[in-house]
């Protein structure tokens, strides 16, 4: 029997320590295949195996089916298009057909490229990650990955700053929001909005992310029960006594 433990350290990385002996020759044959699962993520000590749960499978096979479903839409509408029988009818039955056959081919590539992805156990992620222009609102969008392994977390005053340097814009025209901390540290997603121009940002973006940067001042207001109070404490006056309420709250401002 040999000494050498089920699970080693491998440098300074301690991985877990056991009492489990095996064999020289089970050791020669089964220990690289024993340890190909286990993967040390950035910034973490300890080294377990990644799992993937069946929820994942099957959310892959039920967005490609999703895609199927368009595709049969788009080749029902070119068979319609196509009993009309003139030119147009005809040349929107082709453009239908191939806008349907090249959805068909993307849904299949991608099905396969998420799928490969997750049975190798990838650290994803496994959807489109797109800017996308917005004309409407004056402004790209788009959905942001930050990688901190050694941080608890990174300030949106500094992803706004190498934003605006990335996309050579002021850096009043970016905002960043909604950001979460996936389980277990080291990487956060958010989204990002980078306008055209400072006026857009302060005419699209709402107002405490405007104050929240500076671009707005808070409006002070008293507590919602202290109005609800004077409300109805105004209520309970009637007649002259009405009025002279209203000139005594009169003399006081004066």
């Amino acid at each position: 029997m040999s000494s050498a433990p089920l699970l080693q350290t491998r440098g300074n990385d301690v991985i877990q320590q056991s009492n489990l002996y095996l064999s020289d020759e089970w050791m020669d044959t089964n220990y690289i295949g024993f340890f190909s699962n286990y993967n040390t993520a950035p910034g973490k000590r300890i080294a377990l195996p990644t799992r993937v749960e069946p929820k994942v499978f099957f959310a892959n096979e039920r967005t490609f089916l999703s895609w199927l479903n368009f595709t049969v839409i788009l080749g029902s509408l070119a068979i319609g298009l196509l009993n009309f029988g003139d030119k147009v009818g005809r040349i929107s039955a082709s453009l239908f057909t191939l806008l349907a056959m090249g959805t068909m081919v993307y849904a299949l590539v991608t099905y396969h490229w998420r799928a490969n992805a997750i049975r190798r156990r990838g650290s994803g992620p496994y959807d489109d990650r797109k800017v996308l222009s917005n004309a409407l609102l004056a402004r790209r969008q788009f959905v942001i990955d930050v990688i901190h392994p050694n941080r608890a977390n990174v300030s949106k005053d500094e992803l706004r700053e190498q934003l605006s340097a990335l996309y050579k814009v002021e850096k009043d025209q970016v905002s960043v929001f909604g950001f979460r901390t996936q389980y277990g540290g080291g990487k956060s997603t958010g989204f990002g909005l980078v306008y055209n121009s400072v006026a857009d940002a302060k005419k699209f973006e709402p107002t405490y992310r405007l104050v929240r940067y500076g671009l707005a001042t808070k409006v002070e207001k008293a507590a919602r029960q202290q109005r609800k109070q004077k409300k109805n404490r105004g209520k309970k006056i009637f007649g002259t006594e009405r009025k002279a309420a209203k000139k005594a709250a009169k003399r006081a401002q004066d």
